[in-house]
């Protein structure tokens, strides 16, 4: 939500620090990077992110990484691939983006984070 809300804003790039930064070991409370949370935002950040980041965090010892195991890089590996695929379609709604406001003259805002469906029904 907060991704739609930024691009409406004008906002439309954005990316985040994969497996997130910030884990908790005390106070009785440990909130650590886990093995799944760490392969789902792959997955995520290779669809969604304009940057690619990881981040091993403020507990890297305590917290799963991308080179823990080998399944773990092996993801990591394929998610980045993916990544790299949307190079293009992500060059493309900027293009559109940039040549819409030019055109018009107007730093109007315009979504450049569009779900794929919408490409298709929409004509720019």
């Amino acid at each position: 939500m907060g991704r739609i809300s930024s691009g409406l804003s004008g906002l439309s790039l954005s990316h985040s620090d994969t497996g997130g930064y910030t884990m908790i070991k005390k106070f009785g409370l440990e909130y650590l990077r886990s093995k799944e949370l760490l392969v789902r935002w792959m997955e995520m950040t290779a669809v969604l992110d304009v940057i690619y980041r990881t981040h091993q965090g403020n507990l890297p010892e305590d917290s799963w990484q991308v080179y823990t195991d080998d399944s773990t890089l092996s993801c990591f590996k394929r998610s980045i691939a993916l990544h790299k695929l949307f190079v293009p379609y992500r060059k493309g709604i900027l293009g559109r983006r940039w040549l819409t406001m030019a055109f018009r003259g107007t730093s109007r805002t315009t979504v450049s984070i569009l779900p794929f469906f919408v490409l298709v029904m929409v004509s720019f």
